[in-house]
């Protein structure tokens, strides 16, 4: 059954979408889940479905949809590589499962992450350091807000729309990029 009174379309998933997709990428690269025959944006995109249409359960008054997602990826993509044939065939130690069903990073996961969100930084600063102002912002400091971004950076709110369009574009390009690789 959907979600009694989410009304869908008042969604700003402009600011969703990209932070579940990155989460989605970034969870992916980790080893246990390489090869689990699926894409970021395939499990983004059938979270959202199941979240829409009532399958997986979202309750706004205890998550924010961001987290909510991020959860049916992270349990969608676990179970998809439970299931896998490379996992069976895998022996992992008691403390390797207890850390995958942890939502708490590693040290080491910790410090991919701030190194991965420093070269996306150091990517847009080169490209435009507006982008990267406002990335850093909404990364580092939470700001998701088109209202709370112009006034963070004392910008204007026309500013800002046009600044994550941009960066939109920028964040698909350093996403290529790195599969280039």
């Amino acid at each position: 059954m959907p979600s009694e009174g989410i009304v869908w379309s008042e969604i700003q998933w402009d600011q969703v979408l990209p932070r579940v997709l990155l989460f989605a990428v970034r969870l992916m690269k980790k080893r246990p889940f390489a090869g689990a025959g699926t894409s970021a944006e395939d499990l983004v995109f059938d979270a959202v479905g199941k979240t829409m249409s009532g399958a997986r359960q979202w309750r706004p008054e205890e998550v924010g949809l961001t987290q909510h997602l991020m959860g049916v990826v992270s349990s969608d993509l676990y179970n998809l590589v439970r299931k896998s044939a490379a996992f069976k065939s895998e022996s992992l130690d008691e403390a390797a499962v207890e850390s995958l069903a942890s939502n708490e990073p590693s040290p080491e996961e910790t410090t991919i992450d701030r190194d991965e969100i420093s070269a996306f930084l150091s990517f847009l600063r080169n490209r435009d350091s507006a982008l990267a102002d406002v990335a850093s912002a909404m990364i580092l400091l939470g700001v998701e807000r088109p209202r709370e971004l112009a006034e963070s950076l004392d910008i204007t709110i026309e500013n800002v729309h046009s600044i994550k369009k941009r960066l939109r574009r920028a964040s698909e390009d350093y996403l290529a990029q790195g599969e280039r690789k």
